[in-house]
């Protein structure tokens, strides 16, 4: 694991990345599972975004000893990352953040980037019904009164096959509610402005194929950006089975060639 410090569009962040795995094949396809681990000013940020960065710490300590396993043949390679400065997109400052200067970063050096994983707040659940709300541009696709008991997986055209992937991974490895189909948007997610607030977004103008997973953050978690988003507000039965529901998804892509990315 290593920092590495940024200056993009005048702003100063560190991101965090671990070395790809494995090291000795780097001609293999790449694999991005990133998280932002700032928060803004005004909250602590449990669910966002430590919800996220603890499931990705896990998901980074099972695959990593998985793949120091010899036994074990990879058809891609995968890299995790801890992302700054992600919230100043809250304040109108885009394309500045510490995901954009990584994917920029990659395309510089020539990486090929099979697909990447941003893990946006995981760890709210609400069972009320209703207590679900979407974004107008896609409310129409979505019955009324729903409870804020899934996971939201958000692709572009381009990762479409990527998110069906996820869905299936979702239901051979957990018992979290799936009858939610992932929410495909055209292009790049510009018709449905929500869609592309995250680490995600640099990637899928880069034209890589990249997931958003979320609990949906303001549109199910009442506490989004204030004092009241604390550790006692998470579900941490959810967020353990969300990790087995990615690291499933990311188990196909590891080590069957086959598996879309």
């Amino acid at each position: 694991m290593y920092q590495v410090p940024f200056k993009h569009c005048g702003y100063e962040g560190i991101n965090i990345l671990t070395e790809p795995i494995p090291r000795n094949r780097p001609e293999l396809p790449l694999l991005i599972v990133g998280a932002h681990y700032d928060t803004v000013h005004t909250s602590p940020g449990a669910d966002d975004n430590a919800s996220a960065v603890a499931v990705m710490l896990e998901l980074s300590r099972g695959l990593l000893e998985l793949l120091s396993q010899p036994e074990h043949f990879c058809s891609r390679r995968i890299q995790f990352a801890a992302y700054d400065l992600e919230e100043y997109q809250s304040v109108g400052v885009h394309d500045c953040n510490g995901s954009a200067a990584h994917c920029k970063e990659l395309q510089k050096n020539g990486t090929d980037v099979a697909a990447m994983f941003s893990l946006e707040m995981l760890g709210y659940t609400d069972v009320r019904e209703g207590s679900q709300k979407f974004p107008s541009e896609v409310a129409s696709l979505y019955p009324k009164n729903l409870p804020g008991d899934f996971i939201a997986i958000v692709g572009n055209e381009r990762s479409k096959e990527l998110a069906s992937l996820m869905h299936q991974s979702f239901e051979e490895a957990t018992d979290l509610r799936c009858d939610i189909p992932p929410l495909i948007v055209a292009g790049n997610g510009e018709s449905v402005p929500d869609t592309r607030r995250s680490d995600h977004k640099a990637f899928w103008d880069a034209g890589i194929p990249a997931l958003m997973v979320t609990d949906t953050a303001e549109l199910r978690n009442p506490h989004y950006h204030k004092p009241t988003d604390t550790p006692e507000t998470l579900d941490y039965t959810f967020m353990a089975k969300v990790k087995m529901g990615i690291q499933r998804t990311l188990i196909h892509l590891l080590f069957n060639p086959s598996a879309h990315a």
